[in-house]
């Protein structure tokens, strides 16, 4: 399995669950999961903010920091002026690119030698705990 794949299956399995809580990427200031989410389709920062549940004051600033990085652009929408729209450039998708291919490339590292019949039990087991963490969610939410 290679460290794209394992990436993939991971994302796959959270998913499952609901939105990854923001703090778990705060390690990369929070930009690389809004740049994830503008890679598939433009966004105003009110989505982004309820996307990812957390404040205006926040999406600002990353979206501050991703603008002076190129990453993004702010188009006003041409039926309605108030309305801004955010969408990725072609220098924010190479960076993204680059990004998980690192993440990627460190994966192979970490799995290099482990059998393909392990990191498939890994990923059974996993399953199983995220389902019943779901489970408990739910259950605590209702």
């Amino acid at each position: 399995m290679t460290g794209e794949e394992y990436f993939k299956r991971v994302s796959q399995i959270i998913e499952k669950c609901g939105n990854p809580k923001f703090e778990q990427f705060e390690g990369y200031h929070g930009y690389i999961p809004v740049l994830s989410i503008l890679s598939k389709e433009c966004m105003t920062a009110g989505a982004i903010s309820e996307k990812f549940k957390i404040s205006t004051a926040r999406v600002a600033k990353i979206l501050n920091y991703l603008e002076d990085k190129k990453y993004v652009v702010r188009q006003k929408q041409n039926n309605d002026k108030r309305v801004t729209f955010v969408c990725i450039t072609d220098d924010g998708k190479k960076h993204l690119e680059e990004f998980w291919k690192d993440r990627a490339n460190d994966m192979n590292y970490v799995l290099d030698g482990i059998p393909d019949s392990d990191i498939e039990a890994f990923f059974r087991v996993t399953e199983v705990m995220v389902k019943r963490i779901c489970r408990k969610k739910v259950e605590e939410d209702a």
